[in-house]
């Protein structure tokens, strides 16, 4: 037996999987595309879009429950949150259009602000 006539079969199977998930992209982007076309979208790249992104799913209800938070929404702010904020010291310069929310300072212009907590 030659080494032509051995099928080997994980190759076989590798292929297998790569055509059947083409098949499935192909038919994916073209219901995208079909959609996109039915909508009358404004533009190509309105068009183009709608097609990249037809792979994605909507989360789910239960995707966003009951995960853990990853990020604090305010990780620089101060974790007694309600205390008497003792031990904080805020550096101000050029104080007018500058606004203090929750440890962020927020700044308009050029306004220097240095804290520390």
């Amino acid at each position: 037996m030659s080494q032509r006539d051995v099928i080997d079969f994980p190759v076989l199977e590798r292929e297998l999987q790569a055509a059947l998930e083409s098949e499935r992209r192909y038919v994916r982007e073209n219901d995208a595309k079909l959609r996109a076309v039915s909508q009358r979208v404004g533009s190509y790249n309105e068009f183009r879009d709608l097609v990249l992104a037809c792979h994605l799913k909507p989360l789910e209800k239960k995707d966003k429950e009951g995960s853990p938070r990853k990020q604090p929404w305010n990780p620089v702010a101060p974790s007694n949150i309600g205390g008497s904020g003792q031990g904080h010291t805020l550096y101000v310069h050029n104080s007018f259009h500058c606004l203090m929310v929750l440890g962020v300072i927020w700044s308009l212009g050029s306004t220097v602000i240095f804290s520390s907590f």
